[in-house]
């Protein structure tokens, strides 16, 4: 599958999650609902993979438009550090236990609070079977070609809180390259080149994505290599309307294997929660 694509639409299928938070329909929404949408959406944007003009039509809500980008947080180096057990090597799902997530493979680990709902790993698999349609697998042959490191895209991780009005949202997935690792190390060397690769092959598909789940207002990137508790990490940060709420948005992006990750923070609570959510943010490599 072409990368490109696949960028849009695993952006479709990830803001699905953030059009329940933000419309904060957790008891409304169904696994169903987020399938079935996820599925006119993929057929939408491939549709229109090769068509390069969008829409300059505005369907935001009467609220003020602001699209101030959210800064990315400098965060001092943690005190207890993140342990995680020893690693062989090779794919892997994530782990959750005790408030605490990590996936070695991927490089990344999160410290949670009990008041989030938290599924991670094997308890995501329902939310890739949009990918296994995607690539007309049934799941079981998804998992097997997932494991091999062979599938265009998955989620491993998804946490959500909802308080009043408030919704906060903070997912991992992975896209495949399909470049094999070699020349992923010299083309991409440090973060400098990191953002450079994300300019240059992403960016433009990930407002296309943003778009077809139904965001309107939205923010030019800001692009910042900061400190997560020890470790620099690249952060594109955004802000946008969805369902007539303002959200701020913030990505770590980084590499592990063949595949590009990044682990999304949302918030209607504006950009101090969203920072306050990267400074739970560790990175394991």
């Amino acid at each position: 599958m072409n990368f490109k694509k696949t960028v849009s639409l695993v952006l479709v299928f990830a803001v699905l999650f953030s059009l329940a938070a933000c419309s904060g329909q957790k008891k409304k929404t169904e696994l169903s609902d987020l399938q079935n949408k996820g599925k006119e959406s993929t057929e939408a944007v491939t549709d229109k993979a090769d068509d390069t003009t969008s829409s300059d039509e505005d369907t935001s809500s009467d609220s003020t438009e602001d699209t101030t980008e959210a800064p990315a947080p400098d965060t001092e180096p943690a005190e207890d550090g993140f342990e995680v057990p020893p690693y062989d090597g090779g794919f892997e799902l994530g782990t959750y236990e005790d408030g605490k997530y990590y996936n070695r493979y991927l490089g990344v680990g999160i410290k949670m609070e009990s008041r989030w709902d938290v599924l991670c790993g094997e308890g995501m698999m329902e939310y890739n079977t949009a990918f296994a349609q995607l690539q007309s697998l049934t799941i079981d042959e998804y998992k097997d070609l997932l494991e091999n490191g062979e599938v265009a895209a998955f989620y491993d991780f998804l946490a959500k809180e909802y308080s009043g009005n408030t919704n906060n949202l903070l997912f991992i997935f992975a896209m495949n390259t399909f470049v094999d690792e070699a020349t992923l190390d010299e083309y991409i060397k440090d973060n400098d080149d990191l953002i450079a690769f994300v300019k240059e092959s992403m960016i433009s598909d990930m407002e296309e994505g943003l778009m077809e789940a139904g965001l309107t207002n939205i923010s030019e990137p800001d692009y910042k290599v900061t400190n997560l508790n020890g470790k620099d990490a690249v952060i594109i940060s955004q802000t946008a309307y969805l369902s007539g709420y303002r959200c701020s948005m913030s990505y770590v992006i980084k590499l592990a294997g063949t595949h590009l990750v990044m682990v999304v923070a949302l918030s209607t609570a504006g950009s101090s929660t969203v920072n306050s959510m990267l400074g739970n943010i560790y990175i394991l490599d």
